[in-house]
């Protein structure tokens, strides 16, 4: 006699605003967990915009910006860019984990998924947007250890149920010579 054992997964995968606050983003993100349908494992992943920062207004920026100063320093904040769920990005990652999910395994910590780079034109005109002239001479200035260019750990995986394993982010990966996304890709094992 054969025995078949068969697993279900269930995925889910969202975009979210890059204006949210870091509790929106959490508030986002909530419905898609408690949607996905009941499986043995299950998985919820994407743009998850923790890039530490809400967006929604220039002056909101600065405040976040001198808060960042004086609470980890500039140094500090750079690195939890990386991190962004040890202070500025908790509540997304507090409710995962109330929900049974677990993140960690799923992502390569080593790597960001996007870059802030201010040598890059196209981040330039971005920031440009947001960041008045005098600080980005000063982001310049100060971004020089870094070359200009930090990474950030944005695009995420947490699931629950399963064993992950050989989490990857594949560097600004390229065809043709042209980049594919402004983002890295990433990518996990689960066994069932």
């Amino acid at each position: 006699m054969k025995l078949t054992w068969y697993k279900s997964i269930s995925l889910g995968a969202i975009h979210i605003d890059l204006s949210s606050t870091a509790q929106d983003r959490a508030n986002q993100l909530e419905p898609l967990v408690k949607a996905l349908p009941k499986a043995d494992i299950q998985i919820v992943g994407g743009d998850w915009n923790t890039s530490t920062f809400q967006l929604r207004k220039k002056g909101e920026l600065a405040r976040q910006v001198i808060t960042k100063f004086f609470t980890v320093g500039f140094k500090g904040a750079i690195e939890h860019y990386m991190t962004p769920e040890l202070k500025f990005d908790k509540p997304i990652f507090d409710m995962l984990t109330a929900n049974g999910f677990e993140f960690n395994r799923y992502n390569d910590r080593s790597k960001g998924t996007i870059y802030f780079d201010i040598n890059d034109l196209l981040s330039n005109e971005k920031a440009k947007k947001f960041v008045p002239p005098f600080l980005l001479k000063y982001l310049e200035r100060r971004l020089r250890p870094w070359n200009g260019c930090v990474p950030l750990k944005i695009d995420w995986l947490a699931g629950k149920g399963g064993f992950s394993s050989n989490p990857k982010t594949i560097e600004r990966p390229t065809q043709n010579g042209k980049a594919l996304s402004d983002h890295n890709p990433i990518s996990v094992n689960i066994k069932f």
